[in-house]
Protein backbone atom coordinates (compact mmCIF):
# COMPACT_ATOMS: atom_id res chain seq x y z
CA UNK A 1 0.00 0.00 0.00
CA UNK A 2 2.85 1.97 0.73
CA UNK A 3 4.50 1.75 -3.26
CA UNK A 4 0.82 2.29 -4.05
CA UNK A 5 0.63 5.28 -2.88
CA UNK A 6 4.15 6.89 -3.63
CA UNK A 7 3.57 5.80 -7.09
CA UNK A 8 0.68 7.42 -7.55
CA UNK A 9 2.55 10.89 -5.68
CA UNK A 10 5.30 10.27 -8.71
CA UNK A 11 3.04 10.05 -11.73
CA UNK A 12 1.27 13.16 -10.63
CA UNK A 13 4.96 14.85 -10.40
CA UNK A 14 6.05 13.26 -13.77
CA UNK A 15 3.01 14.29 -15.32
CA UNK A 16 3.99 17.85 -14.46
CA UNK A 17 7.33 16.94 -16.23
CA UNK A 18 8.91 17.09 -12.59
CA UNK A 19 11.61 14.19 -10.99
CA UNK A 20 11.70 14.06 -7.31
CA UNK A 21 15.32 12.88 -7.33
CA UNK A 22 15.33 12.60 -3.21
CA UNK A 23 13.63 9.31 -2.27
CA UNK A 24 14.47 8.49 1.13
CA UNK A 25 12.26 7.23 4.12
CA UNK A 26 13.15 10.87 5.58
CA UNK A 27 10.69 12.56 2.51
CA UNK A 28 7.54 10.51 3.17
CA UNK A 29 4.80 11.31 6.33
CA UNK A 30 1.84 10.17 7.65
CA UNK A 31 -1.05 12.02 7.70
CA UNK A 32 -2.64 12.39 11.01
CA UNK A 33 -6.48 12.05 12.49
CA UNK A 34 -8.91 10.52 10.01
CA UNK A 35 -5.98 10.56 7.15
CA UNK A 36 -3.36 8.54 9.19
CA UNK A 37 -3.63 6.42 6.16
CA UNK A 38 -2.00 8.74 3.87
CA UNK A 39 1.60 9.42 2.93
CA UNK A 40 2.58 12.42 1.98
CA UNK A 41 5.47 13.76 -0.17
CA UNK A 42 7.49 16.47 1.51
CA UNK A 43 10.58 18.02 0.86
CA UNK A 44 10.69 18.69 -2.61
CA UNK A 45 13.63 21.25 -3.23
CA UNK A 46 15.34 18.40 -4.84
CA UNK A 47 13.01 18.45 -7.54
CA UNK A 48 14.03 19.22 -11.12
CA UNK A 49 12.19 19.81 -14.41
CA UNK A 50 12.49 16.60 -16.18
CA UNK A 51 12.12 18.73 -19.52
CA UNK A 52 15.39 21.02 -18.72
CA UNK A 53 17.52 18.56 -17.44
CA UNK A 54 17.14 15.71 -20.60
CA UNK A 55 20.49 15.26 -21.84
CA UNK A 56 22.50 17.07 -18.98
CA UNK A 57 24.62 16.61 -16.19
CA UNK A 58 24.01 17.14 -12.65
CA UNK A 59 27.83 17.87 -11.68
CA UNK A 60 29.43 14.14 -13.02
CA UNK A 61 31.12 11.60 -10.66
CA UNK A 62 30.93 12.87 -7.25
CA UNK A 63 28.47 15.33 -7.06
CA UNK A 64 25.55 13.52 -6.14
CA UNK A 65 22.13 15.24 -5.71
CA UNK A 66 19.89 13.51 -3.37
CA UNK A 67 20.64 10.55 -0.44
CA UNK A 68 23.19 8.22 -1.78
CA UNK A 69 21.53 4.79 -0.05
CA UNK A 70 18.87 5.31 -1.80
CA UNK A 71 19.55 7.37 -5.26
CA UNK A 72 19.70 5.19 -8.77
CA UNK A 73 22.34 4.66 -10.58
CA UNK A 74 22.24 8.09 -12.59
CA UNK A 75 22.40 10.02 -9.92
CA UNK A 76 25.65 8.85 -8.61
CA UNK A 77 27.20 9.21 -11.96
CA UNK A 78 25.93 12.85 -12.40
CA UNK A 79 23.25 12.03 -15.01
CA UNK A 80 20.28 13.75 -15.13
CA UNK A 81 17.42 11.75 -14.15
CA UNK A 82 14.40 10.64 -15.39
CA UNK A 83 11.40 8.70 -14.07
CA UNK A 84 13.36 5.72 -14.13
CA UNK A 85 15.12 7.17 -11.43
CA UNK A 86 12.63 7.75 -8.68
CA UNK A 87 10.95 4.50 -9.93
CA UNK A 88 14.37 2.34 -9.01
CA UNK A 89 15.14 4.72 -5.93
CA UNK A 90 11.67 3.58 -4.46
CA UNK A 91 12.80 -0.01 -5.18
CA UNK A 92 15.70 1.03 -3.02
CA UNK A 93 13.26 2.09 -0.43
CA UNK A 94 11.27 -0.93 -0.64
CA UNK A 95 13.78 -3.88 -0.07
CA UNK A 96 14.85 -1.68 2.78
CA UNK A 97 11.95 -1.26 3.93
CA UNK A 98 11.10 -5.23 3.90
CA UNK A 99 14.51 -6.40 4.99
CA UNK A 100 15.57 -3.57 7.30
CA UNK A 101 19.35 -2.80 5.40
CA UNK A 102 20.45 -2.67 1.92
CA UNK A 103 23.49 -4.30 0.86
CA UNK A 104 25.31 -0.94 0.65
CA UNK A 105 24.49 0.16 4.32
CA UNK A 106 27.10 0.22 7.06
CA UNK A 107 30.29 0.07 4.46
CA UNK A 108 33.29 0.23 6.01
CA UNK A 109 35.61 2.84 4.43
CA UNK A 110 39.14 3.43 4.46
CA UNK A 111 41.18 6.03 4.25
CA UNK A 112 41.29 7.63 0.31
CA UNK A 113 38.08 6.18 -0.56
CA UNK A 114 34.71 7.88 -1.18
CA UNK A 115 31.20 6.23 0.37
CA UNK A 116 29.53 7.39 -2.46
CA UNK A 117 32.07 5.65 -4.73
CA UNK A 118 31.52 2.58 -3.08
CA UNK A 119 27.96 2.54 -3.06
CA UNK A 120 27.75 3.12 -6.57
CA UNK A 121 29.95 0.05 -7.18
CA UNK A 122 28.13 -1.85 -5.34
CA UNK A 123 24.62 -0.92 -6.90
CA UNK A 124 26.36 -1.73 -9.99
CA UNK A 125 27.24 -5.35 -9.10
CA UNK A 126 24.50 -6.08 -7.13
CA UNK A 127 21.92 -8.01 -9.16
CA UNK A 128 18.11 -7.60 -8.94
CA UNK A 129 17.63 -11.42 -7.63
CA UNK A 130 20.48 -10.41 -4.99
CA UNK A 131 18.76 -6.94 -3.97
CA UNK A 132 15.57 -8.72 -3.51
CA UNK A 133 16.55 -12.29 -2.37
CA UNK A 134 13.98 -13.53 -0.04
CA UNK A 135 11.02 -10.81 -1.20
CA UNK A 136 7.84 -11.31 -3.17
CA UNK A 137 8.78 -11.47 -6.57
CA UNK A 138 6.71 -9.03 -7.54
CA UNK A 139 9.06 -6.45 -6.15
CA UNK A 140 12.27 -7.82 -8.23
CA UNK A 141 9.64 -7.84 -11.21
CA UNK A 142 8.73 -3.89 -10.39
CA UNK A 143 12.44 -3.63 -9.48
CA UNK A 144 13.37 -4.85 -13.43
CA UNK A 145 10.72 -2.97 -14.96
CA UNK A 146 12.13 0.23 -13.08
CA UNK A 147 15.97 -0.04 -14.41
CA UNK A 148 14.68 -1.39 -17.85
CA UNK A 149 13.36 2.20 -18.52
CA UNK A 150 15.32 4.61 -20.83
CA UNK A 151 15.47 8.52 -20.36
CA UNK A 152 12.28 9.27 -22.04
CA UNK A 153 10.17 6.58 -21.14
CA UNK A 154 7.52 6.88 -18.49
CA UNK A 155 6.18 3.72 -16.91
CA UNK A 156 2.55 2.17 -17.47
CA UNK A 157 1.85 3.66 -13.50
CA UNK A 158 -1.29 1.78 -13.26
CA UNK A 159 0.30 -1.31 -14.64
CA UNK A 160 3.17 -0.82 -11.91
CA UNK A 161 0.58 -0.16 -9.45
CA UNK A 162 -0.89 -3.80 -10.32
CA UNK A 163 2.07 -5.72 -9.65
CA UNK A 164 2.00 -4.45 -5.71
CA UNK A 165 -1.50 -5.81 -5.29
CA UNK A 166 -1.03 -8.76 -6.89
CA UNK A 167 1.88 -9.12 -4.02
CA UNK A 168 -0.53 -8.40 -1.81
CA UNK A 169 -2.60 -10.74 -2.86
CA UNK A 170 -0.43 -13.94 -3.40
CA UNK A 171 1.17 -13.08 0.40
CA UNK A 172 -3.05 -13.32 1.09
CA UNK A 173 -2.84 -10.10 2.79
CA UNK A 174 -5.32 -7.51 3.21
CA UNK A 175 -5.93 -4.52 0.84
CA UNK A 176 -7.73 -2.26 3.59
CA UNK A 177 -6.02 1.05 3.15
CA UNK A 178 -5.01 0.38 6.75
CA UNK A 179 -1.29 0.30 7.28
CA UNK A 180 -0.46 -2.32 10.80
CA UNK A 181 0.41 0.81 12.71
CA UNK A 182 -2.83 2.57 11.85
CA UNK A 183 -4.56 -0.45 13.32
CA UNK A 184 -2.72 -0.21 16.76
CA UNK A 185 -3.05 3.45 16.88
CA UNK A 186 -6.67 3.07 16.39
CA UNK A 187 -6.89 0.10 18.95
CA UNK A 188 -4.83 2.10 21.45
CA UNK A 189 -7.37 4.77 20.81
CA UNK A 190 -10.47 2.83 21.57
CA UNK A 191 -8.70 1.44 24.83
Amino acid sequence: MIAEQILRRFEVLHRMDLIYRDVSPRNFMLGIGRNQNIIHLVDVGLAQDYELASGQYDGGLGSLVGTAGYTGINGHCGRARCPRDDLQSLGYMLVYFLKGKLPWQDLRIEPGHEKNDLILQMKQTTSIDELCQGLPNGLRRYQEIACSLSDAERPDYRAVRQLFKTIVKDEKLAWDELFDWTERIRVKDAV
